[in-house]
């Protein structure tokens, strides 16, 4: 959905409704919806008075959610059954039998990510040269992850929706229009960015005493 009054005010909006047969059958669907904003202030009639070099300028915003399945293969949100294990045939009293490979989780759900950003675009000299500025809000939670059981359940681990990445920071642009004659253009740009990772949420309420075994570094 797109709007624009003017040239001035912009609008967009879109809004998801996703499926996947492989998530828990209470949590198959996501509504996953974005929306932006910006402003054209050089559209508007008090930029006569700006001075002249500075040619355009441009505030936008944005927030919107994804949903990511990551690699997650089919039916990981069932119990699953298995006539062999590690290609040798399961035996009980020497008879044929299956046994159960994988526990349920029929709580299995997507990953979601919030995302905020703001952002400029400034131009100069008839938008010869060209600044653009972004900075971002990311926050991805109910991230699929193995969660590792007590030995005595009879499972290693089971898939489930758990802990929470945040990502922020800011990108830069300088770009410039240093020739432009004769069907020849030459443009050259410099970027500058910064993004920091954080851990917000762990599994097992981030004591990570009371995992069973094993070495996990975060």
């Amino acid at each position: 959905l797109n709007y624009d009054y003017k040239n001035r005010y912009l609008f967009t909006g879109s809004f998801r409704y996703d499926g996947a047969s492989n998530l828990g059958p209470d949590n198959k669907y996501g509504f996953f919806p974005g929306v932006s904003v910006g402003w054209n202030a050089h559209e508007e009639a008090f930029w006569e008075s700006m001075p002249k070099i500075v040619s355009s300028f441009k505030l936008r915003g944005s927030f919107g959610i994804n949903g990511n399945l990551g690699t997650l293969g089919d039916f990981q949100a069932g119990g699953l059954y298995s006539g062999s294990t590690n290609g040798i045939a399961n035996n009980y009293n020497g008879q044929s039998a299956i046994v159960n490979s994988q526990i349920a989780n029929p709580n299995l759900k997507w990953e979601q990510s919030k995302t905020n950003n703001i952002g400029f675009d400034l131009g100069v000299n008839e938008d010869k040269i060209r600044l653009i500025g972004d900075f971002y809000n990311k926050l991805t939670s109910d991230l699929l992850t193995n969660l590792t059981l007590p030995s005595n359940s009879g499972f290693s681990t089971v898939l489930t929706n758990l802990g929470g990445l945040r990502s922020k920071g800011f990108e830069m642009e300088l770009a410039a229009t240093i020739y432009n004659q004769n069907d020849l253009r030459i443009n050259a740009g410099f970027i500058i960015s910064h993004n920091t990772n954080t851990v917000e949420q762990l599994p097992y309420n981030g004591n990570l005493n009371n995992r069973i075994g094993g070495t996990q570094i975060w």
